[in-house]
């Protein structure tokens, strides 16, 4: 007890235990206090000195358990037994509790096995490179060998062992390719593609497309040949729609030809030649059947494809005025002979002065001459004569009064008329009358009888 006492009241200086320096017992700290660094003995320089003491073995300890379980690691056995002997050194001296000469052993320890923990980051960081340069290389077996050593640095890291299982189904894809190409070079097109369809498109590459052209390339060039060829067979024997297929399914394997292009240019003119030919026979043989409706029709059509369609444009315009007279002309036919109005005579007339100046036709000019005789029938005056008292005032509807007399003879056109008499003192007489075309003089007697 003596011992420890002066022990610690070297560490501490006087004020300890038994030990007096000049201050009362009751300001220092108890032995127990010291021995567990507690109360006033935990502010000593010894009791600062055994807390980091703890702090930095205890840390020393996580950081050389982390490292010591890295198999092979990157760094020599000399560094790491370099702070494993000032770790052992710290300890006797703490076994000795000399807390602060233990301070700047633990320190350097922990110095050392920072820096190694540092070349390790480095390394595995290189190495991960290193293996990502040597599988985008396809240089599968050399990557195998450094993500492997990566997976014993960093077991719990799964991406090492992902990347291993994404450069197997490259090395596997890579044994496809290889094989496939080994079947180009001996001239087997068709097994070739057949060990290209084993890849998924997902996985297919740079190398897989230029295998694939190789194959597709000469089949292309073939098909397109063929639709030229064929195309040019159409044309020569006027089937321009089938030889536009065909140039067309050329172009779908040669965009850019510009041969193919031309071709197809050519076609088109051809096309466009020929239906504006057929649409001008058509048109020919309307205007023959004296069908202008479908002459309309067809010039409509005409119009578009004529770069200055002058003259087509006049004939759709003679055409328009062809059905326009002739649907006046029906509609005029269509009256009843017994009911032809003054009104519809007018409008007989206006229309037969307003007939176009063109050419007809047999059809049209027939009912003009139809409606000409029509209009000279019910245009033809009636004689009529009417006999009266002379003291009787007649007068007709439509027209004009007669007036009183014994007898008077007029003219009247086809048609329906009132003629009645009236004279004072008389109950008025009434004749309804029907003239109709061609119809014999007659005589009609109006006379007031009749008194009130």
């Amino acid at each position: 007890m003596h011992l420890l006492i002066l022990k610690l009241t070297a560490i501490f200086g006087c004020g300890l235990g038994l030990v007096i320096c000049g201050d009362s017992l009751a300001q220092q700290p108890s032995l127990a206090e010291v021995a567990s660094c507690t109360g006033e003995a935990a502010k000593t320089p010894f009791c600062r000195d055994q807390k980091q003491v703890a702090d930095l073995q205890g840390k020393y300890a996580l950081e050389h358990a982390e490292l010591a379980k890295v198999t092979d690691p990157p760094w020599t056995l000399e560094r790491m037994s370099e702070a494993e002997q000032y770790s052992q050194e710290a300890q006797q001296l703490i076994n000795d509790q000399y807390f602060g000469d233990a301070i700047p052993k633990l320190t350097e320890a922990r110095k050392i096995l920072a820096a190694l923990k540092s070349d390790f980051e480095s390394a595995l960081e290189t190495e991960k490179l290193r293996a990502e340069e040597l599988r985008a290389a396809g240089k599968f077996e050399e990557a195998q060998i450094i993500y492997q050593k990566l997976m014993t640095w960093r077991p719990e890291d799964e991406a090492f062992s992902q990347s291993l299982q994404a450069m197997a189904g490259q090395r596997q894809i890579e044994t496809i390719l290889n094989s496939a190409e080994r079947k180009l070079d001996n001239g087997e097109p068709v097994n070739a593609q057949a060990e290209l369809r084993k890849i998924q498109p997902k996985d297919r590459d740079a190398r897989w497309s230029r295998l694939n052209e190789r194959i597709e390339g000469p089949r292309r060039e073939s098909r397109f040949q063929n639709n030229v060829s064929k195309g040019m067979e159409h044309v020569d024997a006027s089937r321009f729609e089938e030889a536009l297929q065909a140039f067309d399914a050329a172009l779908k394997i040669k965009p850019r030809s510009n041969l193919v292009s031309e071709l197809r240019e050519d076609v088109q003119l051809r096309i466009r030649n020929r239906d504006l030919k057929q649409l001008q026979a058509a048109y020919g043989d309307a205007v023959t059947d004296e069908d202008w409706f479908r002459a309309e029709e067809v010039l409509i059509e005409i119009l578009p494809r004529i770069a200055n369609p002058i003259q087509e444009e006049n004939q759709l315009l003679q055409v328009r005025e062809r059905i326009e007279y002739e649907g006046q002309l029906d509609r005029l036919l269509a009256t009843e002979e017994s009911s032809i109005s003054s009104r519809q005579r007018k409008e007989m007339q206006l229309v037969l002065a307003n007939r176009p100046n063109l050419e007809l036709g047999t059809r049209i000019s027939q009912k003009t001459n139809q409606l000409t005789a029509l209009l000279q029938v019910w245009t033809q005056p009636i004689a009529v004569t009417i006999q009266s008292d002379g003291k009787t005032e007649v007068k007709i509807r439509p027209g004009s009064p007669l007036g009183k007399f014994e007898r008077k003879k007029i003219q009247a056109l086809p048609g329906s008329y009132r003629i009645s008499g009236i004279r004072s003192g008389y109950r008025e007489v009434v004749h309804e009358i029907e003239l109709v075309p061609n119809q014999e003089p007659f005589t009609l007697t109006v006379i007031c009888r009749e008194r009130f």
